[in-house]
């Protein structure tokens, strides 16, 4: 595989041609992030992009850096996660720290961290609100959990 050449100062995502990079900021960002030289993010250059937009002093210390943009990510996709904890609660402490995990593991894989995990929430919610529907008219009319589901499917017009 080639080597990266340039990094996203928005989501550090790294590309090998400027090209790649230039479109993903277009498509993903609204054109807001800088396409930064990886030489130039690693070692701290000059450029107000590096220190200032990106928010890193010159060290030189790449797994230091690494560090550093987890813990901007952790920042970024924290509410969410939380949402995502809340939603898992009715599991077992084990089974949440699994699923959560898988969650997390997900997200930071993906291109866009943030919209990935807002989008785990954004379905467990659905989920969830929907088991707590079929499970109050499973309830209130004494019918096994699939009859209740089916009423309800067959209920829409």
């Amino acid at each position: 595989m080639a080597r990266a050449h340039q990094i996203c100062s928005i989501c550090y995502r790294e590309f090998t041609r400027k090209s790649n990079a230039e479109r993903h900021n277009e498509n993903l960002h609204a054109s807001q992030a800088h396409i930064i030289p990886l030489g130039e993010f690693r070692f701290g250059g000059s450029g107000p992009h590096v220190r200032n937009k990106v928010g890193f002093s010159s060290t030189t210390n790449g797994h230091k850096k690494k560090e550093d943009l987890l813990n901007d990510v952790f920042e970024r996709i924290g509410k969410d996660f939380e949402g995502c904890e809340h939603e898992f609660m009715m599991l077992s402490h084990h089974d949440r720290a699994e699923c959560l995990s898988l969650v997390i593991l997900c997200a930071l894989r993906s291109e866009n961290p943030e919209q990935t995990m807002r989008a785990f929430l954004k379905g467990l919610k659905r989920f969830n609100l929907s088991l707590k529907m079929i499970s109050t008219v499973e309830t209130g009319l004494g019918l096994p959990y699939n009859a209740a589901k089916q009423l309800l499917i067959n209920t829409l017009k």
